[in-house]
């Protein structure tokens, strides 16, 4: 049994990776939902598990039926634009960018969160006129990252899967 499982995630790893994606993707959605519908267990057990992913400041987030999401604004974008990048490396086959050209994905979420880090320490908030870190900041900011990282990673993993190789084999006989 034990072994069926492992060599069927073996030969479809990119398909099991996506479907995880999705589940990530989805749940911080879904919590606030749950909320709105009265549903506290499954909504409080979301919320829990990505706390340890995330601050969930309710400033810093998206709202739903006036529920917060799980994630912030930043990671929702992070993690949406991943996934994609992950769905077009699935359908298009993209081809990865170097690993290096993942720096210029990287300076603006780097220079965002440094100045919002800095002007926190400080006593800023949100109201001050000395730096304000939207959310629509935070969401470009994260989208840029996330498609970086995903240029950068998801070409890469789906050429190690055994199901591309597959494709590669067939098509090279």
């Amino acid at each position: 049994m034990f072994s069926r499982v492992a060599n069927y995630i073996s030969n479809n790893f990119y398909n099991v990776f996506l479907t995880g994606l999705v589940i990530l993707n989805i749940a911080p959605l879904l919590a606030p939902v749950f909320a709105h519908l009265g549903w506290n267990a499954p909504a409080s057990i979301i919320y829990n598990i990505y706390s340890f992913f995330c601050h969930q400041f309710g400033w810093r987030s998206i709202h739903i039926f006036d529920y917060q999401c799980a994630w912030c604004a930043r990671d929702m974008f992070i993690w949406g634009s991943f996934l994609f990048i992950a769905v077009l490396v699935k359908i298009r086959k993209v081809k990865g960018i170097k690993w290096y050209w993942i720096i210029p994905f990287t300076i603006p979420i780097a220079l965002d969160g440094v100045i919002q880090t800095i002007a926190t320490l400080f006593g800023y908030n949100s109201a001050d006129p000395y730096y304000q870190s939207s959310n629509p900041i935070r969401m470009l900011t994260g989208a840029i990252f996330g498609t970086g990282l995903g240029l950068a990673m998801l070409p890469m993993l789906r050429g190690l899967t055994t199901d591309e190789k597959k494709v590669t084999n067939a098509s090279n006989d």
